[in-house]
């Protein structure tokens, strides 16, 4: 059996058994599966059953879907652990046959034996990059990545900075990942970012390397079809042979549909001369104390530094940049890592800063009415009326 596992902004998940020939997905009451949030598109997508399993098509929402980072244009095919991403809402693809192998799946000859308490740790594996295949075992606080030799994860390539990126341990079995400056910067599904909390099977691109995040426990297998799959999805008819080099801008492309959750068997040499250095950003005296407080994450310390700067620290122009910082590290955080009345405590803060951008105040707002009134709402798959097929305006 197929499944979907559909994580709003809050880290809550939902599963839905796909026993049906389709599933309308949208903000409108009738579908099968009902989003909440503003971002969805009153019909959004619709899931078909095809004979090797199910496609996803957007309906003309207004954000548009992305699987595995790459935006959905038409109808794609879904495969085992790909992600869906619906404005606020992750979906996990999940056939069941293939998890369960994966699951009981046994250790061949010659491959990395499991650690003495016979259970695989949260990892990063290498997809793309010198060291394909190589696993970094996420087991201690703190992790540097990058060519550096004072880094736990060491990777040796061009596109990789010194000090690229930081893994956190941020509670159990939670870890945050962070951009230490880098030339090149860092991409979680696609997309550029700072920092972001990781989630099961992410993929993350530091320059040209990409790295896939497995949870404990998990097994992370080869297809021999995966090489076919994402060179189609970045706009190749055959697979990518080692020979190959392709340019930057092709090669992005290949590397977000990288979390199709495959081990590709290439080498790729990509110059840096496309590459454009940013610089490190730097942070006044007077606001290190606070600039500290939001790296560490202690976001409500920070806050009630915030609080005590005067006009003078005000009017420094890294303040608006950091105070930004702050406030989009209490959007990414989660009840759970913070409990309930923290959390809602520093969500009152950033709605109610007036320093701040209009759009982070109307954000934090919206989380804080989402755990009143819940954000999904998945009606019952045995009595949800078939959907109205014309597409409606978002």
């Amino acid at each position: 059996m197929w499944k979907l596992v559909i994580a709003d902004d809050e880290g809550q998940k939902t599963v839905v058994n796909l026993v049906r020939e389709e599933y309308t997905l949208g903000r409108a009451e009738g579908h099968s599966v009902r989003l909440t949030e503003r971002n969805i598109s009153r019909n959004h997508a619709v899931i078909r059953r095809t004979q090797a399993g199910f496609s996803i098509e957007d309906r003309s929402s207004y954000n548009g879907l992305f699987l595995n980072g790459v935006r959905v244009v038409g109808r794609q095919d879904l495969a085992h652990g790909d992600l869906i991403q619906l404005g606020d809402y992750r979906i996990q693809v999940v056939d069941e046959a293939i998890d369960t192998q994966e699951q009981g799946y046994k250790l061949l000859s010659g491959e990395p034996s499991l650690p003495a308490s016979g259970r695989l740790p949260h990892r990063l594996v290498e997809l793309i990059g010198p060291n394909q295949g190589a696993e970094y075992p996420l087991e201690g606080e703190r992790f540097l990545i990058g060519r550096g030799a004072e880094c736990e994860f060491p990777i040796d390539h061009g596109s990789v900075s010194r000090v690229h990126a930081e893994i956190r341990t941020i509670g159990e079995g939670q870890f945050e990942v962070i951009d230490k400056g880098s030339a090149n910067g860092l991409r979680i599904n696609g997309h550029p970012r700072a920092r972001a909390i990781l989630d099961s099977r992410d993929v993350i691109e530091l320059g040209d390397v990409v790295l896939k995040y497995i949870p404990e426990g998990q097994v992370f297998r080869v297809s021999a079809a995966e090489g076919a799959r994402i060179a189609a999805l970045a706009g190749s008819d055959l697979p990518l042979a080692s020979s190959e080099k392709k340019p930057r801008s092709t090669m992005i492309s290949a590397l977000v549909a990288a979390s199709l959750g495959a081990i590709l068997v290439i080498a790729v040499a990509v110059s840096l001369s496309q590459s454009e250095a940013k610089p490190n950003a730097r942070v006044p005296k007077e606001l290190a104390s606070v600039a500290a407080l939001v790296d560490e994450g202690k976001l409500d310390a920070a806050a009630q530094e915030f609080d005590k700067l005067g006009a003078a620290e005000r009017a420094l122009a890294a303040y608006e940049a950091l105070e930004t910082e702050w406030a989009e590290a209490v959007l990414r955080t989660t009840r759970e890592l913070q409990g309930e009345e923290a959390y809602r405590d520093l969500l009152n803060k950033v709605a109610r800063r007036e320093s701040l951008a209009d759009s982070l105040r109307e954000r934090a707002s919206k989380k804080l009415s989402a755990l009143d009134d819940g954000a999904i709402d998945i009606n019952s798959l045995d009595e949800a009326p078939e959907a109205d097929a014309e597409n409606q305006a978002p």
